[in-house]
């Protein structure tokens, strides 16, 4: 007998016609299909592949990976099955990849935590650029190397390079900026002052690596400091100027 569906109008047409695709065979994959299609629709399909992968690296950070110290560098893991209409991976699809390698670091360094839970502090991402050196192809194992490559006391500086697992060709190579915010605003020279606080200076960098200067904090009891001892990349010195250039030339604007 031939399946003829009207669209219903009332919660109880909509009980019938649940009730008369139950009498076939297919009748659950379809539903399945139909609940699929509306979930697709409401938060985008290209974010339920989002939902998947952030779900796939949170399953990997509670079986695999381990803790680290914050000055160590973070490898994240991606496989590439499909790409874009040009046959590579698109230009925004790194910036999704650089994000879950990024939560993947924080999780595993619990530098988030430690400032909010020891002065109230929290983090924006403020800055971000990326070099494209090479096109990712279908098929190819990328490792994201995330590390910190320079910080002080208001904001702290991250490297990711989008590495082939197989030939270690860099494809991409991203600075990030995070600077320290309290209460929704950035942190201050005089909030600092006034908190007798050294901002990001009193986060734990080199627990195990010897990359800062630890030192007495003479401004509060019992507190180290940990100052960044790594030369600072010509290029990510270039890029701090242009980010201070450009929020110079912002706020000419705005007056």
């Amino acid at each position: 007998m031939p399946l003829t569906l009207q669209l219903p109008t009332s919660p109880n047409d909509v009980v019938e016609l649940v009730r008369s695709l139950k009498k076939f065979q297919w009748s659950k994959k379809f539903i399945a299909a139909i609940i699929f299609l509306a979930v697709s629709l409401r938060i985008g399909v290209p974010n339920v592949r989002y939902v998947y992968q952030y779900g796939l690296m949170f399953l990997n950070l509670l079986l695999f990976d381990q803790i680290i110290s914050p000055a160590a560098t973070a490898k994240y893991t991606f496989y590439v099955p499909i790409t874009n209409f040009w046959n590579h991976l698109n230009n925004a699809a790194y910036l999704r990849y650089a994000e879950l390698a990024r939560v993947n670091w924080f999780a595993r360094t619990n530098i988030w935590n430690f400032l909010k839970n020891n002065f109230g502090y929290h983090l924006a991402y403020t800055a971000v650029t990326l070099r494209y050196r090479r096109e990712i192809n279908p098929f190819q194992t990328i490792e994201i190397h995330t590390r910190v490559v320079h910080w002080d006391m208001f904001n702290f500086y991250v490297e990711q390079k989008f590495i082939d697992a197989k030939s270690g060709f860099i494809h991409c190579v991203i600075y990030g900026q995070y600077t320290v915010t309290h209460k929704g605003k950035r942190v201050t020279p005089e909030l600092l002052e006034n908190t007798k606080n050294r901002g990001l200076l009193m986060l734990p960098w080199n627990l195990d690596s010897p990359l800062g200067k630890t030192h007495a904090d003479t401004w509060s009891e019992n507190k180290e400091l940990y100052e960044c001892d790594l030369p600072i990349p010509k290029s990510l010195e270039k890029w701090v100027e242009f980010l201070t250039q450009s929020s110079a030339e912002s706020k000419l604007q705005l007056t």
